[in-house]
């Protein structure tokens, strides 16, 4: 039996417009804070509270049950914007807001604001490795289905197809699917943590009607005329990955040029279509450029992140839920690449690019 050995993939990810990764907590109440400089900043109220009065405390309480005082209405805002001045070891770090989400945050500061995923050492936002593995595995069996020539199981007639776990047929001819027949299992992605310069978190607005969410996002490139916005990581591929018999999963250029295949071709096909339909073209066009940019440069685009369409799920085909119980919607994921959602009604969210560097 031959020895199992690991190559890792040292990459570099440049986000190009602002990706949410959410970490299933929102902001509290008096959380954040604009100074009188007009510089949003988070707080931890617990270090905040041992300077309350009952008086205040009551006051924020009132204030919490409304949820609907504005930012200027408020008495307990400024009491804190005092406190930061004069304790300033109460505060944990500077937040930027985008327009849209500012013009919203002061008209009412308990609206519900979701957290996005941070490290807990450098408290750098980062991108998981689980949604870049779902992205690439979203990708790859798309490219293996028309590879395979396989289309929608027919539930027309009783027989095979209908008893038959799709994706299972990607991989072999087994009637169910198996984890050992999963080359997925041999691709190992790290998180991406943003360069210290990258790390800076921004507040905005992501809607595409009748949706709209607050939220914490990365920062990207498309906030900057110049800058990069740059996060590292790795993506690992096992020795054992060449005995599933699928060519192209040992080689990481062609891995990843399969990858950006097929969000290049829903930006193009979908995505266009659906701006075009809402009056937004100028915005497709942006990202088009910044995607022609890096694909020039050697990048591999491809898309990620809450709002983006691209869940850790897989294809786009009727399941069989006998054998995929956990699977509640049947129809999943590669039409999801195309989604509308926009950042501050002006960036398509989610796009970012990998780019390979030296070979460890």
């Amino acid at each position: 039996m031959t020895e199992e050995k690991w190559i890792v993939y040292p990459l570099r990810l440049e986000i190009l417009t602002p990706v949410i990764i959410n970490s299933g907590k929102t902001f509290d109440y008096g959380e954040i804070v604009i100074d009188d400089e007009d510089n949003a900043k988070q707080i931890n109220l617990i270090k905040a509270a041992r300077f309350f009065s009952p008086c205040l405390l009551n006051q924020m309480v009132q204030e919490v049950s409304k949820r609907g005082s504005s930012y200027s209405e408020s008495r307990v805002f400024p009491f804190l914007k005092r406190l930061m001045s004069e304790h300033p070891e109460i505060v944990e770090t500077n937040l930027d807001f985008l327009s849209f989400a500012r013009t919203r945050f002061q008209e009412s500061p308990g609206m519900e604001i979701s957290k996005i995923t941070v490290d807990r050492l450098t408290g750098r936002p980062y991108i998981p490795g689980s949604s870049l593995k779902g992205a690439i595995r979203t990708a790859l069996l798309e490219a293996m289905r028309i590879e395979k020539k396989i289309g929608n199981p027919d539930y027309s007639t009783r027989g095979r197809n209908l008893s038959r776990n799709f994706e299972a047929g990607l991989f072999s001819d087994e009637f169910r699917f198996k984890v050992q027949d999963d080359p997925f299992r041999d691709i190992k992605v790290s998180d991406f943590i943003l360069e210290k310069d990258s790390g800076r978190l921004f507040i905005g607005e992501a809607s595409y009607s009748p949706t709209t969410i607050y939220s914490e996002m990365t920062d990207a490139s498309v906030l900057h005329e110049s800058k990069t916005v740059v996060a590292h990581g790795t993506i690992s591929i096992s020795s054992r990955i060449r005995e599933t018999g699928i060519h192209y999963f040992d080689d990481m250029k062609m891995l990843l040029a399969k990858t950006s295949r097929f969000y290049i071709d829903a930006f193009k096909g979908g995505t266009k279509t659906k701006c075009d339909k809402n009056g937004v073209t100028d915005h497709w066009t942006q990202v088009g450029l910044l995607l022609e940019a890096v694909t020039n440069n050697g990048g591999y685009p491809l898309r990620v992140g809450h709002y983006s369409g691209i869940e850790n799920m897989t294809l786009n085909v009727e399941q069989n839920l006998e054998f995929n119980r956990r699977i509640h919607n049947p129809k999943i994921n590669t039409e999801g690449a195309n989604t509308l959602h926009m950042i501050e009604r002006k960036y398509l969210a989610g796009f970012c690019a990998l780019f390979l560097e030296d070979e460890k």
